[in-house]
């Protein structure tokens, strides 16, 4: 991103905690290209608009997120947080 991949964007999609979202807007400060986007019913239309979808939660479940990402043709990186995406 920035500098070196001008075209390229992060979105950041959903909601949590007031405290992490706010330091993950306080680390994306200043960096072009990032966005945050609060809870979106049509969640469809974000994987059909992304290219990679990046599950970093640590407390998704099975990653029923993932199956859908990967349905709506997105590349797919999980984070296995004590053996939860290893499958």
């Amino acid at each position: 991103m920035g500098r070196e991949h001008p075209d390229w964007y992060l979105r950041i999609v959903g909601h949590g905690d007031e405290e992490a979202v706010s330091y993950l807007k306080s680390l994306a400060a200043g960096i072009p290209n990032i966005e945050f986007k609060p809870y979106t019913p049509n969640i469809r239309e974000e994987y059909q608009k992304a290219s990679v979808f990046v599950l970093s939660s640590r407390y998704e479940g099975f990653g029923l997120v993932l199956t859908e990402a990967m349905s709506q043709g997105c590349d797919c990186i999980a984070c296995d947080y004590k053996g939860r995406q290893s499958w």
